[in-house]
């Protein structure tokens, strides 16, 4: 836990809280980053004694290390305004520790950090060894802690408010300065052509974003990274990117985000837009706002497939603007359909909106394969699972190609779905999933959708 004293009202707390923050999601570039913030404020009035103000902003960095989320730290803004000593006599006066939690388990390896900021103060680091100072600069390396849980502390003196401690950074010394991502998170990323970035857009938890409340690359209190960082990685991935608007998404928001990707998409690169994901799955909000939508425009008297039929007529409208920022270079623009492999009455469904046809390069479902998990397991069962998952998901795509006959049909999930149950003890599954015959079913999937 990073504690820090501020004055949240003062102009010199905020850009201090924001290089800070900003410092800590660069340490998460080591190994990637994923990040979710949340802040709130809370007033209260005490009375004769005046108001007191609390404001509690806390982040938490979590980073992907080899596909296991594990949380590095958070941060946690406090002030009284009861207490008048202000921010800068605190730091004048003494040294403010700033604890931040190390990853559970500690670093695997020792890990070379190199620091740099602007501005007065001389900043300190505990936790760590080969420590060097130089002009507004601090590398020290992270030693290697085994199992050990332990917290390290940066510590700043001697700031000067006419010149205040700011645009603090760290990162991986490996890495260059600014640069978010480490080279093995852009080497693994740079194994895949596309790179779809629904989760990092929070998709499924439909946030309502616009123009002006837009994620800010530059911060963690973010509903989803923001979409310079997204394209930011598939740059250096030379990689497609693949954006999911949310479903909340308004129209300023989005002609926003077609414009700006339209003016850093490098030449050659395509992007695939997705009106949110899944849309047909009632585990995510966006599914249940969709069929309420429907049933409210009484779309079909069939409300399901009056809910499938508003999703294309959402999609439309979304495409239309990024059609309008990538007028100049449509061949650059793949507009992706959502839909379910498994059930290809909902591509029937989504394809029958009128004006649809014209509007979409490719529709993107899910093809999974298992047997009936209602019954026991046999391998028979499971190979002629995969024959199914090929069968439907081709009548989905003439389905889809009845309309547009040049559509393109791309998967985002896919392979066997397998669960252990009491049919198929743990055992048994585990033994499964690692077995020459699982590979061979995958090879003949892969094979099978491919062609």
């Amino acid at each position: 836990m990073l504690l820090l004293f501020c004055d949240v009202g003062s102009g010199f707390c905020r850009s201090l809280l924001r290089s800070l923050r900003r410092a800590i999601s660069l340490l998460g570039g080591l190994v990637g980053i994923r990040l979710h913030c949340r802040s709130s404020s809370i007033r209260g009035v005490g009375g004769g004694l005046g108001r007191v103000f609390r404001s509690f902003v806390r982040c938490c960095l979590c980073c992907e290390v080899t596909r296991r989320l594990g949380c590095i730290g958070s941060i946690r803004a406090l002030y009284d305004a009861s207490d008048r000593t202000s921010l800068t006599e605190k730091l004048a006066a003494g040294p403010a520790a700033a604890p931040v939690g190390a990853p559970t388990g500690g670093w695997v390896n020792q890990t070379s950090i190199a620091c740099s900021w602007k501005g007065s103060g001389a900043l300190t680091h505990s936790g760590s060894v080969n420590q060097v100072k130089g002009d507004h600069t601090l590398t020290f390396d992270m030693p290697s802690w085994g199992g050990a849980v332990k917290n390290t502390w940066f510590s700043l003196y001697g700031v000067n408010a006419a010149d205040p401690f700011r645009e603090f950074e760290c990162h991986d010394a490996k890495n260059a300065s600014g640069n978010e991502f480490s080279k093995e998170v852009i080497a693994s990323s740079s194994k895949y052509a596309v790179l779809r970035f629904m989760d990092w857009n929070e998709t499924n938890s439909s946030p309502a974003r616009t123009a002006a409340n837009r994620p800010d690359p530059r911060t963690l209190d973010n509903p989803g990274q923001a979409l310079e960082n997204q394209m930011r990685l598939a740059k250096l991935a030379d990689a497609d990117p693949w954006f999911n608007h949310s479903w909340n998404d308004d129209a300023t928001y989005m002609q926003w985000a077609a414009k700006q990707a339209h003016d850093t998409l490098p030449a050659g690169h395509k992007i695939y837009v997705e009106l949110s994901n899944e849309v047909w799955n009632f585990q995510f909000w966006q599914a249940q706002d969709n069929l309420a939508q429907a049933t409210t425009l009484k779309i079909n008297p069939n409300n399901g497939y009056g809910a499938w039929q508003n999703y294309s007529r959402r999609a439309i409208d979304m495409f239309k603007i990024w059609e309008a920022a990538f007028a100049d270079r449509p061949k650059d623009l793949v507009r992706v359909l959502g839909t379910q492999s498994a059930y290809p009455e909902v591509t029937r469904q989504e394809m029958s909106y009128p004006g649809i046809a014209d509007h979409v390069d490719a529709i993107a479902g899910a093809p999974y394969f298992s047997h009936d998990r209602q019954g026991p397991y046999s391998d028979a069962l499971l190979q002629a699972s995969v024959t199914d998952a090929v069968a439907t998901l081709k009548t989905t795509c003439d389905i889809a190609r009845a309309s547009a006959p040049n559509i393109r049909c791309i998967t985002y999930e896919g392979g066997q779905h397998e669960l252990p149950t009491a049919l198929l003890p743990q055992n048994q599954f585990e033994t499964l999933e690692r077995s020459q015959f699982m590979g061979d079913m995958y090879a003949q999937y892969l094979k099978a959708i491919s062609a």
